[in-house]
């Protein structure tokens, strides 16, 4: 740390963003705590018997910034009308494409005429039937819709897609069929003109007849487009541990990077050569960036690489650790929003962790005069060092880790720079119409040998490992064990290993008390389901659900799959809504059920009567539907329509309706 000073500043702003994505402070005593901090760096910097305090105010005064910065980013949802039955007129500008859907294309927009007086800044998330025409980056057009907020998770440990748009200030989205008056931008417009070259060729690269895989490869990694990457391409390239190689990243920036600088070589032999060949290079990788829509992993590789070598252009030693911690530094300032995206402090990792741990443990293996033959334990130690970096990240986010990272990465990561120069050599040679047909076939067996080979390591599923969870805590604890790795590794004594251990059994006690928290949780749950009805009784590692669903694969998969992932639930009953159970703590009997000394009686349609109950609940209720007085608590789940529960809501004393409430919940005490 003695010459990282960088890292401290790193910390305090970290520390700031996150104090105030937690507390909220107003923005009036972030300028005042802002003006202070300047104003005693200013004072301690005249005072150099005062240095330790002067660099106590800096650390106060990044922490200041980093709150503050958080602050001004962050851009409230602009309020909506109570009323929102009618559909809203809005007018609004494309700024960015996203990955379709089944049903919807989806975009990034910005309104620039509305009802509504929608924040300037406020963006939108947009659906747009897939019928309507294709729409590119700064069209603008009229469109109606109903705008309202970005659905919240509605069950318990599910991705909160709300929270991962809102980091975007994206926080209220429109459905829409109908698109007029589009017009296109006139004049010079590149971001337009991108996105419809992009289009056009993805279009080229199904009518030359590229296969599907020759596709999702050339679109990912020459344009930045991965639309046709669709699950089950991307849980095979996951359980490969090689989704990094086939998802444009910041591996491809240093591919692109390294193959400049080989080509540019010749200039090294005129006056200031070295400099101008870096020069020429960090330009072309940010038209580069440019070129594939400036997605994060790009950007924040493009800007580490210009950190880097700008350290040389001034003359100046580069470091690694100080081209993290500057290059982070300056991102989170710009974006202090960036800290919560997963890609952010995955990129941080993997890198961080090359740099701490690369050297130690490449002195375990032989080194060799020739460069070539070093290169398969630099590859062995970097891949290694690399998963095992982002392995305790990954799992806290994704639940799963994969054992065959090393097979797929030793055998197709040397490779990783060719397919990415060929991809690139395929989209020009499309833009220039001069694709010769020999090439699209040889490309194609290309492509299938390369995904025949991810097939073949995938097929070992007992080295994917799913359903892991570990919460923040264990999390640290894993990235402290790997960073005091390092004094382990550099010169290894027995004594050294005692801290570690105990780190161990400190990670090993957090897993005994979630175990213990876990198996004695007794609770009902009414998950929330689009159109059906789920219901669920915890009794300690078990859960039976009795469902009445659309698609049962679907809804355990999305709302129950999820839960019992991270509640660490060993076994699991599915059962009809109808049916009855009973077990020691529950007696379900078809549509009435007891549960913690409560009796609870599910109701359809319109019936004549309703049985006293502490709870009711509604199962696709009719509208004709009157609340009992008698009933003191109702629950309305998913399978009812939205109007009818909003026109009961007044005569409810106690109504939770799951698709604005979120699941119910009753924990036994």
């Amino acid at each position: 740390m003695k010459y990282q000073p960088f890292a401290y500043w790193i910390f305090a702003l970290i520390a700031g963003i996150l104090l105030q994505k937690n507390l909220s402070f107003t923005s009036e005593i972030l300028n005042y705590a802002f003006i202070l901090a300047v104003f005693l760096v200013i004072f301690l910097s005249f005072y150099k018997a005062l240095r330790l305090f002067f660099i106590f105010a800096a650390i106060i005064f990044f922490f200041v910034s980093g709150a503050l910065r958080f602050e001004q980013h962050h851009r409230p949802i602009s309020e909506l009308p109570e009323n929102s039955i009618q559909k809203e007129i809005i007018q609004l500008r494309i700024t960015e494409r996203l990955k379709s859907t089944v049903r919807y294309q989806k975009y990034i927009a910005q309104p620039k005429t509305t009802q509504n007086q929608l924040n300037n800044n406020q963006k939108l998330l947009l659906y747009v039937k897939l019928s309507q025409p294709e729409l590119h980056v700064n069209d603008v057009f009229w469109t109606q819709g109903y705008i309202n907020r970005i659905t919240a998770p509605g069950n318990p440990h599910q991705f909160d897609y709300q929270n991962y748009m809102m980091n975007r200030n994206v926080g209220l989205q429109i459905f829409t069929d109908t698109i007029v008056q589009l017009k296109c931008p006139t004049g010079i417009n590149w971001n337009h003109s991108l996105s419809k070259f992009k289009l056009k060729m993805k279009e080229e690269l199904l009518k030359q007849g590229f296969s599907q895989e020759s596709r999702i490869f050339i679109s990912s990694l020459a344009i930045g487009d991965r639309s046709d990457l669709n699950a089950d391409y991307q849980e095979k390239l996951s359980s490969a541990g090689v989704m990094h190689l086939f998802a444009i990243s910041g591996l491809h920036v240093g591919i692109v990077f390294g193959f400049l600088m080989l080509l540019l070589y010749p200039v090294l032999f005129i006056k200031k050569g070295k400099y101008i060949r870096i020069l020429i290079a960090l330009i072309v990788i940010w038209i580069y960036a440019w070129f594939v829509g400036f997605t994060p992993s790009v950007t924040r590789a493009a800007f580490m690489i210009s950190v880097y070598y700008s350290t040389l252009l001034m003359q100046r030693p580069a470091n690694l650790m100080h081209t993290l911690a500057v290059s982070a530094f300056i991102l989170l300032l710009i974006n202090p929003k960036q800290l919560f995206d997963v890609g952010f402090q995955l990129s941080y990792s993997a890198v961080f962790f090359i740099g701490w741990l690369f050297r130690d443990l490449r002195s375990f293996f032989p080194f060799h005069r020739k460069p070539w033959r070093n290169y398969p334990y630099d590859l062995l130690c970097v891949t290694t060092i690399a998963q095992m970096g982002v392995m305790p990240v990954s799992v806290y986010y994704f639940n799963t880790f994969s054992g065959l990272f090393l097979l797929g990465n030793m055998i197709l990561l040397p490779f990783a720079g060719l397919l990415v120069i060929i991809s690139m050599m395929s989209v020009a040679l499309l833009a220039g119409n001069l694709m010769p047909v020999w090439l699209v076939s040889t490309l194609n067996k290309a492509f299938d040998w390369v995904f025949y080979y991810i097939d073949l390591i995938t097929s070992f599923k007992s080295f994917i490992f799913k359903g892991i969870t570990w919460n923040w805590v264990q999390v640290a604890i894993l990235l402290i064990i790997l960073i005091g790795s390092r004094n382990v590794l550099r010169k290894f004594r027995v004594y050294k290993l005692i801290p570690l251990f105990g780190l161990f059994l400190l990670f090993q006690m957090t897993k005994l008390m979630d175990s213990f928290k876990f198996n004695n949780k007794r609770e009902l749950i009414v998950f929330q389901d689009y159109k059906g009805s789920i219901l669920g009784f915890r009794d300690g590692l078990h859960l039976d659900i009795f469902m009445q669903v659309e698609d049962s694969a679907k809804s355990l998969d999305f709302n129950v799959i999820p839960y019992t992932f991270h509640e660490k639930l060993k076994s699991l009953k599915v059962f009809d809504l109808n049916d009855s159970h009973s077990t020691h703590f529950y007696t379900k009997d078809h549509n009435t059920f007891k549960f913690n000394n409560q009796l609870y009686t599910i109701i359809s349609g319109n019936p004549d009567s309703i049985p006293n109950s502490d709870y009711i609940i509604l199962h696709k209720i009719s509208h004709q539907f009157k609340v009992p007085r008698h009933i003191p608590n109702i629950i309305a789940d998913g399978s009812n329509y939205p109007y009818i529960i909003q026109s009961i809501q007044e005569d409810a004393v106690n109504l939770h309706y799951t698709a604005t409430d979120g699941a119910f919940l009753q924990v036994v005490e």
